[in-house]
């Protein structure tokens, strides 16, 4: 029993002991826990973040920011572009930047560098190609258009090629000039010649290049030059005048004298103008344009056998037109030469039919007593005028002679609702013949 105390007593001490040992142990290791947690806590500024900013202190920041970006838009530039025509593409690269206005112009703000731009139309096709563009604060503009090809180097000319160049120009101008006065004289190419023809002649003629006509040839020249001018001006006086100088040059022309008497002719002296026409054909009787103006003069002044002498007489010289045919025809039927006549009008007729020319055969054939050929002449004449009142009389005063009472009545109801007044024919007998006609057809 004793000994059973005695171990009982050394358990307890060992326990008490082990329990110690533990218990230092914890404390230890409590201790040791505390002073790291103490290391940390004065190591947390270092690792702490940065609290956050308050709104005054977020505004006070925003200045920074926009000064930032008005930095950024102040190094862009205002580029203006101008393109070939209006409203078309300008790309740079593979982006388009957009489209000219109408003034065929296009503005930007665009980072300064050097860029390839290109143009195309409103469907994207290309119209010109890449081209380099610099973009900078004293490169403000393009004008974007198609590059001029080079122009070729002029070869040398040598003294020989120079002067024979210099002869050759002084032919033409001489050989135009001639042409002018050439077609002036042509019945056919009369008409051609213009007033810029006269003023290049008045201006060429006194050239210093023109060396190849004479003294007198340059003054004759001149002179009816400037009448030419002056006549279309309406400067009678001065265009006579001009006229009679020119004359003076060229004595054996019939030039001077022709154009004299169309001066006249245009201020309305027939008279003298006539005199000037028979001046012209005296120096030169094959001068077609003054016969022909003469049998003009003639007809209108009732003097058919003179007028048709002078037509027969330029159609002799080349002036073979129709309107001169037919102006023959008409004064031959005034002599009653019916089958003159009516070759002239059949070939006007080939050549230029005309309504008037028609009713002109209407009546040749209405004189020969042909009423079949007078009614298809006369119906032609109507097809071709359906506004001639006369044209429609006519008809309707045949078709009555010839009891087509029906007929009759309409074409002569026609020439009256083209001509209520009948100052172009008989209404007086329209109307008696009108009244016959349904007196007839009752």
């Amino acid at each position: 029993m004793a000994l059973s105390l005695v171990l009982s007593c050394c358990f307890l001490a060992a326990n008490s002991l082990a329990q110690g040992s533990d218990l230092e142990k914890t404390v230890t290791k409590k201790a040791s826990s505390s002073k790291s947690s103490s290391t940390k806590k004065k190591a947390a500024p270092k690792k702490t973040p940065a609290p956050s900013r308050s709104k005054k202190s977020t505004q006070k920041s925003s200045p920074k920011r926009r000064t930032t970006r008005r930095a950024s838009r102040a190094s862009l530039v205002d580029f203006s572009f101008s393109t070939p025509q209006p409203n078309q593409q300008i790309w740079l690269g593979e982006e388009m930047l957009g489209v000219s206005n109408e003034e065929a112009l296009f503005v930007k703000s665009i980072k300064p560098g050097n860029y390839l731009v290109s143009v195309r139309d409103v469907e994207g096709n290309l119209v010109l190609k890449s081209q380099l563009v610099k973009i900078a604060s004293d490169s403000k503009s393009a004008n974007l258009k198609a590059d001029e090809p080079e122009k070729p180097e002029k070869p040398e000319v040598s003294a020989e090629e120079l002067l024979s160049a210099q002869v050759q120009e002084q032919e033409d101008l001489k050989e135009r000039i001639l042409k002018i006065f050439r077609d002036y004289g042509d019945p056919v190419a009369s008409n051609t010649v213009s007033l810029s023809d006269w003023e290049f002649v008045n201006s060429n003629i006194n050239s210093n290049e023109l060396t190849n006509f004479t003294v007198l040839q340059v003054a004759a020249q001149r002179w009816f030059a400037s009448g030419q001018i002056e006549l279309s001006k309406g400067n009678f006086a001065e265009a006579l005048t001009s006229f009679k100088e020119s004359k003076k040059f060229m004595p054996k022309s019939a030039y001077p004298d022709y154009a004299a008497g169309e001066t006249y002719l245009a201020n309305g002296q027939s008279d003298y103008a006539l005199q000037a026409y028979s001046r012209a054909v005296a120096v030169d009787n094959t001068f077609a344009l003054a016969h022909a103006k003469m049998g003009d003069i003639y007809g209108n002044t009732d003097r058919p056998k003179e007028s048709a002498v002078s037509y027969r007489l330029a159609l002799k010289n080349g002036y073979e037109t129709p309107a001169i045919r037919y102006s023959l025809a008409k004064v031959l039927m005034k002599t009653k030469r019916w089958e003159e006549a009516a070759q002239n009008l059949e070939y006007v007729l080939r050549e230029a039919p005309t309504g008037d020319a028609y009713m002109t055969l209407g009546d040749l054939y209405a004189e020969l007593k042909r009423p079949i050929s007078t009614y298809e002449a006369y119906r032609r004449a109507t097809e071709l005028m359906p506004r001639s009142s006369t044209a429609f009389f006519k008809l309707g005063t045949l078709l009555f002679d010839e009891r087509e009472y029906d007929k009759s009545r309409e074409a002569l109801q026609k020439a009256i609702e083209l001509d209520a007044k009948g100052e172009n024919f008989d209404l007086a007998q329209a109307r008696k013949y009108i009244r016959e006609a349904q007196q007839k057809l009752r």
